[in-house]
């Protein structure tokens, strides 16, 4: 007998290992390392901030639109009305709170703050007067309107005290850094301090004799006492008064006469702190308003001659050729109007 050949019995033992190994293969095939590097990863997508999501830090405030600043005012009822002066709260600009305070103070007290017995000059009649302010090496340059036709009477020594008080007081206040004032009259503080009878600072008095005789008085309102009159040369030669009502009689009167509790007689009180004499030329057209006595007191319409021809007739047993005082109105530094003031 034949034996058969061992071939594929061999063949059959390989075919099966093969078999047994294919599932091996197949695996190593699928967890190969590929030629190509994997890929980066893709970092996420940022999304966007939320508009309506809380700031990381809170935002800054923004600044204020107004500031609290005070003003100086006087006080009979708490102080000595001449000299001292008390807060009272304003609120202005905070952009400018000196300008702001100046302001506010040139407008004057309030109705309230009057009836609590706070006083100033300035009231509703000098708003608005500040022209301009700046600080200058220290020293604050306050340029206002002519106040001296609106609040003549403040250039008593006590009522010059209670301006310059009120004033220097509020500007100096405001004016952070600020240590001295300086003030004007439409930019020439020459006229300010004069008004004032006050040397300006940093000048030294002047040497002529306070009692000379001189022409120079500045365009306004003065009230006067009438010493000579000259017809054919139209001059009248003057003594500039303080003619004093209310408020500011009852406080000039209380300085000048401590004495007296009762107040100014017939509620006005004339000082006189300067006897210099000034004459004044008279313009050719002067209006001349006389106080007629017949019966009721009224003013009527006079004329330069017609008021010389009256002061004539009055007594001349002193130097005075009225004893009432009158009011000039001056108008490039000469004479425009002539009033007499009555008095009882």
């Amino acid at each position: 007998m034949r034996a058969r050949p061992l071939l594929p019995a061999i063949r059959t033992r390989r075919a099966v290992r093969w078999l047994v190994l294919l599932p091996l293969l197949l695996a190593a095939i699928g967890c190969g390392v590929d030629e190509d590097p994997p890929p980066e990863p893709v970092p996420p997508v940022a999304e966007p901030d939320d508009p309506a999501a809380e700031p990381d830090e809170p935002s800054l405030d923004p600044a204020p639109e107004t500031v609290e600043v005070e003003i100086y005012l006087s006080n009979h009822t708490l102080g000595d009305p001449c000299t001292e002066v008390f807060p009272v709260p304003r609120t202005v600009a905070a952009d400018d709170p000196l300008t702001g305070a100046l302001e506010a103070l040139l407008a004057g007290p309030t109705d309230a703050e009057r009836d609590e017995d706070y006083w100033s000059w300035f009231s509703d009649e000098t708003e608005g007067m500040l022209r301009s302010v700046e600080i200058v090496a220290g020293t604050v340059m306050v340029d206002l309107e002519d106040l001296r036709p609106v609040i003549p009477n403040a250039s008593t020594s006590c009522g010059s005290s209670i301006l310059l008080s009120q004033l220097d007081t509020t500007t100096l206040a405001a004016a952070e850094g600020a240590a001295s004032v300086l003030y004007l009259i439409e930019g020439e503080h020459d006229v300010f301090y004069e008004w004032l009878q006050l040397v300006p600072p940093g000048q030294d008095p002047p040497d002529d004799d306070a009692s000379g005789t001189d022409t120079d008085l500045a365009d306004g309102r003065h009230a006067v006492l009438l010493h000579a009159a000259d017809l054919p040369g139209r001059t009248l030669t003057v003594d500039v008064i303080q003619f004093l009502t209310g408020e500011e009689a009852r406080i000039a009167h209380a300085e000048d006469h401590p004495e007296d509790p009762h107040g100014p007689p017939n509620g006005y009180h004339i000082r006189n702190v300067n006897p210099r004499l000034r004459t004044l030329p008279v313009a050719t057209d002067t209006e001349v308003i006389l106080i007629q006595l017949d019966a009721d007191p009224a003013e009527v319409a006079s004329s330069w001659e017609a008021l010389l021809d009256d002061l004539a007739s009055q007594p001349g047993d002193h130097d005075l050729v009225s004893y009432n005082p009158f009011w000039l109105t001056l108008e490039g530094g000469v004479v425009t109007r002539i009033e007499e003031q009555f008095v009882p």
